[in-house]
């Protein structure tokens, strides 16, 4: 996972983990979710406003940018669309999500399993292009390399999406007034300035 947000401020709560999980393990283990994301609260109150009146959401995590080739990518999960939830846990910083996959790491490899493992994150995602909620079971390895977010470059459409029922839970249809346009078969959401 890596914030969107360019700071130099790391948490005692992340630093301390990671030093525990280094003595633990001989090394800093990541679960790489493909995404950078960006956290909701964070932004400024006016754009906070449009995102809640429009989705119904008011805290969360904007995908900001999806790995090409990953599984994210491959589920569908676009730049714009909001995670409200991981694990069924409500996660409304970048802080507490790095919190969260640090501690679920240690105790998957607790149970033995070994590096380069997968672990499977169950996700609750806003689609603001389908104006529908979501969740979605999210694959994820388990490594001590540095995870490289790529930002992907081939549109997800139903058609190009094959064998990916398995990690689709539930679905909800939702209706917000987002403005829609058009852009070859895919759908892209904006908020225009007069909202």
């Amino acid at each position: 996972m890596i914030s969107s947000l360019q700071m130099g401020f790391i948490p005692s709560s992340i630093i301390l983990k990671c030093l525990r999980m280094w003595k633990k393990f001989d090394c800093v283990p990541r679960l790489h979710v493909g995404m950078k994301l960006s956290t909701i609260i964070f932004l400024d109150p006016i754009h906070i406003e449009k995102i809640s009146r429009k989705c119904g959401i008011d805290d969360g995590l904007i995908v900001i940018e999806v790995s090409e080739g990953s599984v994210a990518e491959e589920l569908g999960i676009k730049a714009g669309d909001i995670i409200k939830r991981w694990n069924r846990k409500k996660i409304s910083t970048t802080v507490e999500l790095e919190n969260l996959l640090l501690c679920l790491c240690e105790k998957h490899l607790d149970k033995k399993n070994v590096m380069g493992s997968n672990l499977d994150l169950l996700i609750d995602i806003f689609h603001v292009r389908k104006r529908s909620n979501d969740t979605i079971k999210l694959t994820v390895c388990v490594s001590n390399d540095v995870e490289k977010v790529v930002e992907g470059t081939y549109a997800v459409t139903k058609d190009n999406i094959r064998g990916h029922d398995d990690h689709k839970v539930h679905g909800e249809e939702a209706s917000h007034g987002i403005n829609d346009e058009e852009d070859g078969d895919t759908k892209k959401c904006t908020f225009s300035e007069g909202d």
